[in-house]
């Protein structure tokens, strides 16, 4: 989910000084337009359709178009005929700092294909995702996202054409303006273009927003399941790694009965153990890194027998010997404690002690004295048979 807040984040960011900008233009440049539209003929044929009351001001009682004017009647006193380019002019020079509709059409556009490209990458990172079967509402979120519409700027525009007044059923006897046909007045088409743009800001608000909830919808199940998960998981690490620590001896014994007398591994001192155990943990982990070496302490560093990387663990290797007691082991696994607790890959120590020679008599004080946490360093002994 962080992947997915960065990108909103980061299109916040790069887009808010245009998204601020459009805003304040389509308040401005909207006002404008109804202001005309009050003030406009509103008879969109012909000639008639560019005919606005002197100062862009709403007609007095009385004064108001009549559809029988033009070709019959001529034009009352107070309408002024503007080409579509006046009006433009107008409209630019009431929203003022050097505003153009034509480069407010060109941003309004630019921002909706970032957008668009938000959605896209959002929807990228979300592709792998596998929702299981309690995650209804998370999935339902999902799809509306899938789903969501950022809108068309071109079919945004026709349909608020399409809306307008100027789309109405007209009768006139002015058979000339019929005859010259229906004009889309500038200020409706410039209307109309504020409108689209109006809706995309308020789509991407509302995408947005759609997608910060399913976020914070995702992160709640999450860490909610996670802990779950993490506690399952390490079972099953746990169990794995105990399966084969408890049947290594008969292993071990299995491999001294071959057919035919063949040549086996026999297990004489710690490299042979370590070597039928890598073979062993092969079959329940992927990446098992062996001689990895360990941070310095106190003046040395050495090496850990394997580190499962992906679980953050190592498995450190001791066969009992004549050389190698009780008392002699346990100063070695204190200080392999102190060595495994500065690595950053190691959270769990998991201490093998092969002792097939029944060596070791004082076993359960061993575990006892070492087998806990050890500051954030958990500690597990396994001495076997």
């Amino acid at each position: 989910m962080d992947d997915i807040k960065k990108l909103i984040t980061d299109f916040s960011a790069s887009n808010k000084a245009l998204i601020d900008q459009l805003e304040d233009q389509s308040e401005k440049a909207s006002d404008i337009c109804n202001k005309l539209d009050r003030s406009w003929s509103g008879f969109p044929y012909g000639d008639n359709a560019y005919y606005y009351y002197e100062n862009f001001l709403p007609p007095p009682s009385g004064s108001s178009w009549n559809i029988e004017w033009g070709l019959h009647y001529g034009v009352k006193e107070g309408w002024v005929f503007l080409q579509g380019d006046e009006i433009k002019k107008k409209i630019e020079k009431t929203v003022g700092n050097s505003f153009t509709i034509k480069q407010y059409n060109k941003d309004g556009d630019a921002l909706l294909a970032a957008a668009v490209l938000l959605k896209e990458n959002i929807l990228i990172e979300l592709s792998t995702f596998e929702f299981d079967e309690k995650m209804v509402k998370e999935k339902e979120l999902y799809s509306a996202i899938e789903a969501f519409s950022l809108g068309d700027i071109d079919q945004l525009r026709a349909d608020y054409i399409n809306g307008s007044r100027a789309m109405g059923s007209f009768t006139s006897r002015d058979s000339k303006a019929l005859m010259q046909g229906r004009v889309i007045p500038s200020h409706i088409t410039s209307a109309a273009g504020v409108y689209a743009v109006r809706q995309v800001l308020e789509n991407i608000t509302k995408f947005i927003a759609l997608t910060e909830r399913f976020t914070k919808q995702m992160e709640k199940k999450i860490n909610f399941i996670t802990p779950i998960k993490d506690n399952v998981m390490k079972n099953s690490v746990q169990e794995r790694l105990e399966n084969v620590f408890n049947k290594f001896h008969r292993v071990a014994q299995q491999l001294k009965v071959r057919h035919g007398s063949r040549t086996t591994l026999e297990i004489k001192d710690e490299y042979d153990v370590q070597d039928l155990l890598h073979s062993v943990l092969n079959i329940d982990f992927d990446d098992i890194r062996a001689e990895e070496w360990t941070p310095s302490y106190a003046g040395s560093s050495t090496r850990m027998d394997f580190l499962l990387k992906q679980e953050k663990i190592v498995v450190e290797v001791k066969i009992a010997s004549n050389k190698l007691k009780d008392k002699e082991l346990g100063s070695q696994l204190i200080l392999d404690i102190a060595h495994y607790g500065s690595h950053s890959d190691c959270k769990t120590l998991y201490c093998f002690v092969y002792d097939p020679q029944f060596i070791l008599t004082k076993k359960s004080s061993l575990v006892n004295d070492l087998e806990k946490k050890h500051n954030e360093l958990d500690v597990k002994i396994f001495i076997r048979p």
